[in-house]
């Protein structure tokens, strides 16, 4: 059980696995997890999660609702597990985070003092 979700036992046995692990060896660094995080349980239960928890959108700007609405949850799982697997994914990037990222840049939203080349990295 992890925040009112009832967790599926595979999934149950590998946070107990990884979390022990952790806890013997405090050094020891997860570099290979790629292979346990595409796993179907483990995005279903992750999503479960996030549903539960009112699932805010995330940086690309879509909410929990809006996935049930279009697609459906299996659907964007599927794919999200397929990409994940085949080293396709990548993540949305919504327009209000781009801005962010530009503010943080030019924080004066001026650019005409750089070249071309360097007056909005983002949009090479």
């Amino acid at each position: 059980m992890k925040s009112g979700v009832e967790l599926p036992p595979n999934v149950s046995e590998l946070r107990g696995k990884l979390g022990q692990k952790a806890k013997q060896e405090p050094k020891f660094r997860f570099y290979t997890l790629d292979d346990r995080i595409h796993r179907p349980d483990v995005l279903t239960a992750a999503w479960w999660l996030v549903l539960k928890n009112h699932g805010a959108p995330g940086v690309d700007g879509r909410s929990c609702q809006e996935i049930i609405d279009g697609p459906g949850a299996t659907v964007f799982l599927d794919q999200l597990h397929e990409e994940l697997r085949t080293k396709r994914y990548l993540p949305l990037v919504g327009e209000p985070l781009l801005a962010l990222v530009r503010e943080a840049i030019h924080p004066l939203g001026r650019t005409g003092d750089v070249g071309p080349s360097q007056a909005d990295p983002l949009r090479r």
